[in-house]
């Protein structure tokens, strides 16, 4: 991959504005995208039942999210790929999620992500997302993108191509995120805010963990189960554990640090039919090895013990995944610095690959 591809994209302006401009750099790309996408998540569904849950995201996010449409609309006006196809492929995880309830889809994405709320370099939180061998995955994800809009916080951080979600992240006030895909129960579909739009709007509206909380609470959830954890500047943290069921928020309360792999570690919410023994026991044998993380003797992380624990190889609980039988297998690693508004980034997985640093 040319590595051009791993500079940072920055632009500003409106939210349409930005999207026109992320669509035209895409351009080249984004239908094949689009495309796989929708063969993957739509095409197998009633165009009936999809166009439903359209109209009922699309009413739901003009009435509280409204600049995520105005980007999406700016997208299609920039890469010629109609907006219907680009929302549809902002929902496709949610869709396909919600009408393969019945015939669930086995998931093959699983990620680690763990907040250090006290480090020698202030709060940090680390995230690998794993979607597989970076070769092949890689163009799903690149570039680096720094949107600093008219309206709204800016922010840094890594999507699948074409759409708004954010799942990993740092914003201008010290906010990071990192997210963790969960098999959760599906219920009846509701309008809300899938997990994509969620991750984007902690970026666009929160600096602090207090507000995380009130925006997560103040908004339905639907679509595909996930584990969001959040650290900002000051050092406060939460992770969330959301599906359509209902929502757990776990604070720091004493723990020296938090973090979430692919289940809900809380016991409180149902996982979904979908889910497979194999990547429950990845989940809780990587979620095991991090309870087993501990600061030095003055209560303080170091910036190293977060590369050292986003590097580790075992056979069992290993977070950096070379792949096993099952495809678990890490693309990107990455390590926000809240108080510097920094991202370091692995464009690979890290116990072979170098991280190089983006600021906001």
């Amino acid at each position: 991959m040319s590595p051009e591809y791993f500079e940072v994209r920055e632009t500003g302006g409106s939210p349409f504005e930005i999207g026109v401009r992320y669509g035209e750099s895409i351009k080249l790309e984004f239908s094949r995208i689009v495309a796989q996408y929708a063969e993957i998540y739509l095409k197998k569904h009633d165009p009936a039942r999809v166009e439903v849950i359209r109209e009922g995201m699309e009413g739901y996010l003009r009435d509280h999210a409204p600049t995520l449409i105005e980007e999406m609309a700016g997208i299609a006006g920039g890469s010629g790929v109609a907006f219907e196809d680009v929302f549809k492929h902002n929902l496709c995880s949610c869709i396909g999620t919600t009408l393969s309830a019945e015939a669930p889809v086995r998931e093959a994405a699983h990620c680690t992500s763990i907040g250090f709320p006290n480090s020698d370099r202030g709060p940090l939180l680390g995230k690998n997302t794993d979607c597989g061998d970076p070769e092949a995955s890689l163009i799903r994800f690149v570039p680096m993108l720094l949107w600093r809009p008219s309206t709204g916080l800016a922010s840094l951080g890594l999507t699948h191509m074409g759409t708004v979600w954010r799942h990993v992240g740092v914003n201008e006030k010290g906010l990071a995120l990192g997210g963790s895909s969960v098999s959760g129960r599906v219920a009846d579909f509701e309008p809300g805010l899938t997990d994509g739009f969620l991750g984007r709007l902690f970026l666009d509206r929160c600096a602090t963990v207090g507000e995380a909380v009130s925006l997560v609470e103040a908004h339905p959830f639907v679509g595909a189960g996930v584990n969001f954890i959040v650290v900002d500047e000051a050092g406060d943290a939460a992770v969330f554990e959301l599906s359509t069921e209902g929502k757990v928020v776990e604070r720091l309360n004493g723990h020296s640090h938090l973090f979430t792999t692919n289940f809900y570690a809380s016991g409180k919410l149902r996982h979904g039919p979908d889910s497979q023994a194999w990547a429950l026991d990845n989940s809780r044998a990587r979620h095991a090895f991090l309870t087993r993380v501990e600061p030095d003797r003055d209560g303080r992380f170091r910036f190293e013990q977060m590369e050292e624990v986003l590097c580790h190889r075992a056979e069992a609980g290993a977070i950096c995944q070379y792949g096993d039988v099952n495809g678990m297998s890490t693309t990107i690693s990455t390590v926000a610095v809240c108080k510097e508004r920094a991202l370091l980034t692995a464009w690979g997985k890290p116990c072979d690959t170098p991280y190089r640093m983006y600021r906001v």
